[in-house]
């Protein structure tokens, strides 16, 4: 499949990283350290001008506690 698969240890390395590369697709886990996924979203969402501008984005989490499934739909 030739995929190549980068690595961020937390939100702020993740929002590092979109700053210089493209990437075709982004997953960001919610419970990250330091800054969340829905905040390394927003963050990556606010730089209008950079490589990953209309990166496609999939939070991911493992929480099922009752009303985050809308929580995160309404932050995008």
């Amino acid at each position: 499949m030739q995929v190549q698969v980068d690595e961020a240890e937390n939100g702020k390395d993740a929002f590092d990283r979109i700053l210089d590369d493209a990437y075709d697709i982004i997953f960001v886990e919610y419970l990250m350290p330091g800054m969340d996924g829905i905040a390394a979203m927003e963050k990556i969402r606010a730089v209008k001008d950079g490589p990953c501008a209309d990166t496609p984005m999939i939070v991911l989490t493992a929480n099922a506690i009752e009303g985050c499934r809308e929580q995160y739909l309404e932050a995008g």
